[in-house]
This record gives C-alpha cells, structure tokens and sequence, in this order.
C-alpha cells in the first residue's frame, strides 16, 4: 500500500526539480534527498521513480501539475526555501529561478483551500480521539466493575 498519495508523491519529485535548479546537485543536496528517498515510506516503484528523476532531472511545470492538494503545495513552498539554503552557492541566477518558482507555486495556493484541509483534518482528528477515549473509558468502566465484582 502507497503511503504517499499522487500529489504528496510529486511534492518529492519536484524537491529533485527544485535541487537541479543551477544545473548541478550538490553534495548536501544529493544527501538530503537520497536520505529522504530511503526513508520516508514511498513504494518500490516511487523510489525507483525519485532516483530516475534525480538522474534526469524533471520537468518542473509538468510534474508540479500532479500537485493537486493545497496544503501540498503550501508544503512544496516550505521545502523551496529548505533547498534554497543548503547549499553555499547561492547564484544570483538560483536566487532568481527559485524566487520565479516560489511564485510559481504560491499563485496556485489558495490559502482558503489549505485552512478548510487543515480544519477538516482537525476534526477527523478530533474524532478519532473522541472515539478512543470513549472506547477507553468503556473498557476502564468494566475492569472496574469487574474489580468491585472480584472484591465482593
């Protein structure tokens, strides 16, 4: 089972879109990445996909097009900014095809969408504990009933 829907998938392709920037992958780029296709839960195939890609190189438009939940996106701007500053060349050329993608990106948020999925997955959330504790208590209600039987 895919942990990383499509759209979380391609957040991490357009990471490699993002590290290939100048032309070239760094060291600390290619660690950064290669640590994280190792260990955060993508498939075999998804692997073998990032590892093409960070080969290759991609094409950025068309992969962030897969991008297709707003909070992704708004996640994809974190890792621009996380990227952009791990490397000390730090071109006037990369500062401006990063600040160019920023943007990019950022046109295509709408912050709306992204609370709305971040106050609904808060409710799922809420739910789920609400669930648990009820399902807690239940069970600690009858151990304890159960107890007083056993002292009786």
């Amino acid at each position: 089972m895919a942990v990383y829907d499509d759209s979380k998938f391609n957040v991490w392709r357009a990471c490699i879109g993002i590290i290939w920037i100048d032309g070239i992958v760094q060291k600390e780029e290619r660690d950064w990445i290669e640590d994280r296709i190792e260990k955060l839960r993508f498939t075999d195939e998804q692997r073998e996909i990032l590892k093409q890609d960070l080969a290759n190189n991609i094409n950025f438009e068309e992969v962030f097009s897969k991008i297709t939940r707003p909070a992704d996106r708004g996640f994809l701007v974190h890792q621009i900014r996380v990227i952009s500053h791990m490397d000390s060349d730090f071109s006037p050329k990369e500062r401006a095809l990063l600040q160019k993608w920023n943007d990019f990106v950022m046109k295509r948020v709408d912050m709306d969408e992204v609370l709305a999925d971040i106050t609904q997955a808060q409710a799922e959330h809420d739910e789920e504990m609400e669930a648990e504790q009820e399902e807690f208590d239940r069970h600690n209600f009858f151990d304890r009933l159960i107890g007083d039987l056993e002292d009786s």
